[in-house]
């Protein structure tokens, strides 16, 4: 179980190509002992134009860090999936983003909720 996801991103779009580089870390396990972190590129598809409802799905490669309980770190290789939707109103929307990271030490997932302010449609 996540307790404590951080994340962020860049993103650009073309038509309905989605690029993003995206870090995250995850604070996780019993005492919150576990800490997992990545670094990654995502290719994806996104909803094209500014719309009230907006989308996007992506999946890519990333370089993964993991302490579990203070064993040490590891490094691996993982696979990001992150996949997204909101709801927006000319200057402020709302939405949910799902995260994930596959790899072969322990994969994470988590879900964030999300409030975007700014010029949206």
């Amino acid at each position: 179980m996540s307790l404590a996801p951080a994340l962020s991103s860049m993103r650009r779009t073309a038509a309905a190509h989605l690029f993003a580089l995206r870090g995250a870390a995850v604070l996780a396990g019993y005492e919150l002992s576990d800490i997992a972190g990545e670094i990654g590129v995502l290719y994806g598809r996104a909803s094209t134009g500014q719309e009230a409802r907006q989308w996007s799905a992506a999946i890519g490669l990333s370089f993964v860090q993991l302490d579990l309980a203070g064993m040490g770190l590891r490094n691996v290789i993982g696979v990001p999936v992150g996949v997204e939707g909101s709801i927006n109103a000319p200057n402020v929307g709302i939405g949910v983003r799902g995260f994930a990271n596959l790899n072969s030490v322990r994969s994470f997932a988590g879900l964030a909720l999300m409030l975007r302010l700014g010029r949206l449609i």
